[in-house]
């Protein structure tokens, strides 16, 4: 049993390679790279595949993109895809509804990114 992590951030994979310590990190191997420009090996097939909180910082082609070479390329037959990510908030600030609503944060801050939340509607 083996974990591929694949981390944009080089400061949070050394925090991952720390919180594991020595030996569990003997079973794991670390991908410094951001998921939309990732491209797994022939031989990096996978029975789980989980992409939590990350989806929110890309543009909806690159999701699309970023699913489908990981559902192609990355996850076995048999294999489970497992996206958890947020959904908007249930009320704004002025007390209306948002859960219909798309909200968009532009890019800001050191990183320069997006955060898209999208409506279950959308999904």
């Amino acid at each position: 049993d083996r974990v591929c992590f694949v981390e944009g951030n080089s400061r949070w994979l050394r925090q991952a390679r720390r919180y594991l310590g020595n030996k569990r990190q003997q079973r794991c191997s670390f991908v410094h790279a951001r998921c939309e420009e990732y491209t797994p090996g022939v031989a990096d097939r996978h029975d789980l595949i989980w992409v939590q909180w990350t989806l929110q910082y890309l543009v909806d082609a690159d999701v699309v993109s970023t699913l489908r070479t990981l559902a192609h390329r990355a996850l076995s037959p048999t294999g489970l895809l497992v996206l958890k990510e947020n959904r908007p908030c249930p009320h704004t600030g002025s007390g209306a509804t948002s859960e219909d609503a798309f909200r968009v944060d532009l890019p800001g801050g050191a990183h320069r990114r997006y955060d898209v939340t999208r409506p279950d509607a959308h999904h």
